[in-house]
């Protein structure tokens, strides 16, 4: 195999893989990204019930 042959081929695997690892690290971001946007919901949520039982609180103590 002549030297420049050997050569296109393992750059074109290295780019192959450098590609396959940006798409992972990007579906990674996507991940994380969805995964703190669920947090917040979470939270949101949460404090929606202490807001709820809070507000069933009150309304108990004007009555």
């Amino acid at each position: 195999m002549a030297p420049n042959s050997l050569y296109r081929n393992t750059a074109r695997a290295e780019s192959k893989e450098a590609r396959e690892v940006a798409r992972r690290a990007e579906a990674d971001r996507e991940n994380i990204k969805q995964r703190a946007k669920t947090a917040a919901l979470l939270e949101t949520l949460e404090k929606g019930k202490e807001y709820d039982g809070l507000a069933a609180e009150v309304r108990t103590m004007n009555s």
